[in-house]
């Protein structure tokens, strides 16, 4: 058979095409079912039939009827199995049915003619009716009726030729060939109705397999955004006792958290850029990198003119492009110079929290209010804060407080938020991640995750 498939992927074209197959041969089967069922409870119920038109030739005619059944069970059975074709199993059964009603017709007395030739003509309405046969096949199967039709008149029929066309078989050859032409309409109805279905599927299977392209590469997107995050062994080096809570809207994120060594100093940093999912993810990649050649390449220690400079090259770089982008990001870093015990942070719209252990109160050392990626010479300044013992220390981006949710679908905003870290402050740091965390998916509920969401909080001991 032709492939039905326009498309020009040999894998797609065979998934289809092997479809199609199945799909029209369980159509066939379920048609061939509906035959078999009906054949085996109504063939031998015409005994009744006999009974009254033929009563002299009843017991021939049911042990013929009877051997037709014996036939259909096993023929069904077969098929249901799929140990035999439908196509050949409902063959099978055509010619041995119509071969045994031409044979009655043949013999029957004069006045019982027209009630055997009415079954005859149902006999073949009914096969055409239900079962899908090509058009050649059915014009073989009109062509054997019509001849087994002739055969045994010539053969066995005690009425003259006639006298069978005027009492029923006129009508049985009339009726056999337009059903034969329905049957015709309605194997191409039937073809075209899978082809529709099938061909719809394809449509369905080429946006899956676009579908499944688009993600595989996201996902590889993934990995390679991963490598510019610090891995769990790197924090806990530094970091004993902290916790991060890090969920991308999509696969890929927007938000990034970055933390890097300088001799005896540790740059630690959350960083929100603009959008989400792959836009947000490159300009993630943009942002460290820039973030990284200040620290590591130009010398500098000072988060505000870390800050300061970072905003000059994504200036820079995308004033280079045609398209103008006003995108950017906002920062929270933090320096902690191991030899003393103080924190240095500079911010660009993110905020650092600071949980007093001894005053058991929680402090925001607030950020520039500017983004990074603002035009112009602009300035961030740095703020120093005294490390005291057993203090807490968070940075987040906006996510986790803009995130809608609980009964009334609202948004959770900033003040509840906070109200919850000072709540938690406490408790050991990773039981406070789990509570955020169990917070906010108690939050959002089934609701959709509105932006990324990263949360880190960390002890200096």
């Amino acid at each position: 058979m032709k492939s039905i498939s326009k498309n020009n992927d040999p894998l797609i074209k065979n998934e289809v095409d092997n479809l199609f197959r199945k799909r029209f041969y369980e159509k066939i089967l379920q048609r061939s079912k509906v035959l078999f069922i009906a054949s085996m409870i109504l063939y031998p119920a015409w005994a009744i039939n006999d009974y009254i038109f033929a009563r002299d030739l009843f017991y021939l005619f049911l042990g013929l009827r009877l051997l037709a059944l014996v036939v259909m069970l096993v023929c069904f059975i077969l098929m249901v199995k799929r140990k035999l074709h439908p196509y050949w199993a409902t063959q099978i059964i055509f010619l041995l049915v119509v071969t045994e009603i031409a044979y009655m017709c043949a013999i029957v007395p004069e006045d019982s003619l027209i009630p055997y030739y009415i079954g005859f003509s149902t006999a073949f309405a009914a096969y055409y009716s239900v079962v899908i046969i090509p058009y050649s096949l059915s014009l073989l199967c009109y062509l054997y009726g019509a001849a087994s039709f002739w055969f045994f008149i010539k053969i066995v029929g005690i009425h003259d030729e006639l006298m069978y066309l005027k009492n029923g078989g006129l009508f049985f050859l009339t009726v056999s060939f337009f059903t034969m032409i329905l049957a015709i309409f309605n194997y191409r109805s039937v073809l075209n109705e899978v082809k529709a279905r099938i061909l719809l599927d394809e449509s369905y299977l080429i946006i899956e397999n676009k579908n499944r392209e688009i993600i595989d590469s996201i996902n590889y997107a993934k990995r390679i955004q991963q490598t510019i995050l610090p891995d769990r062994h790197t924090m806990e080096s530094f970091f004993k006792k902290y916790f991060l809570i890090y969920l991308p809207r999509d696969i890929v994120s927007g938000d990034f958290y970055w933390m890097v060594q300088k001799e005896n100093k540790i740059f630690l940093a959350v960083a929100d850029c603009t959008g989400h999912g792959v836009p947000g993810s490159l300009l993630s990649m943009v942002c460290s990198n820039a973030l990284k050649k200040v620290v590591i390449e130009s010398g500098l220690n000072n988060p505000g003119e870390i800050l300061t400079e970072c905003n000059k090259i994504i200036n820079t770089h995308f004033s280079t492009s045609p398209h103008y982008i006003k995108e950017g990001m906002d920062i929270g870093l933090c320096c902690w110079n191991q030899n003393e015990n103080n924190l240095y942070f500079a911010g660009a719209n993110i905020a650092l929290y600071h949980f007093s252990a001894t005053k058991q109160v929680l402090m925001e050392v607030k950020p520039d209010d500017l983004p990074i990626g603002f035009p112009g010479e602009i300035v961030f300044h740095t703020q120093k804060t005294v490390i005291g013992t057993d203090d807490t220390f968070y940075l987040f981006s906006d996510g986790y407080p803009d995130q809608f949710g609980g009964s009334k679908f609202k948004k959770l905003k900033h003040s509840r938020f906070i109200q919850l870290i000072e709540n938690y402050a406490t408790l050991p740091m990773q039981e406070q991640g789990n509570q955020l965390l169990n917070f906010f998916e108690e939050w959002k509920n089934s609701y959709d995750q509105i932006d990324d969401v990263t949360v880190l909080g960390f002890k200096i001991s």
